[in-house]
């Protein structure tokens, strides 16, 4: 990767976790993130601790980022945040394989 587009990939990764960060809620939202958060400290399908399918690496990420963050809606967040930010990389990727102009990659990831 040349020195523009790592240029860009930083701006774009700072400015993402800088909006995202800005515009966090502060609490839980929903029952899906109650239960999903309840499911970090006592992990019970049979409670619905979280709802099934249980999703259970995604809450026991939480559950080990929560250790550092000491904020269980942010650990969530952070883990979704970073899951957006490759899926980004994912499709700039892809978007190589047509387009050899890195910033047309670029731009196309964006969309």
């Amino acid at each position: 990767m040349n020195k523009n587009i790592q240029k860009y990939f930083f701006v774009f990764f700072f400015l993402y976790f800088l909006i995202s960060f800005f515009t966090i809620s502060r609490y839980l939202y929903d029952w899906d993130a109650g239960q999903l958060a309840l499911g970090t400290k006592h992990y019970s399908l049979f409670d619905h601790q979280p709802h099934p399918p249980g999703y259970f690496l995604y809450v026991k990420t939480a559950g080990f980022l929560n250790v550092f963050f000491q904020n269980i809606n942010f650990s969530f967040v952070f883990i979704n945040l970073l899951a957006g930010f490759l899926v980004f990389y994912f499709f700039f990727q892809t978007t190589q394989l047509y387009s050899k102009d890195k910033k047309t990659s670029f731009l196309l990831a964006l969309l």
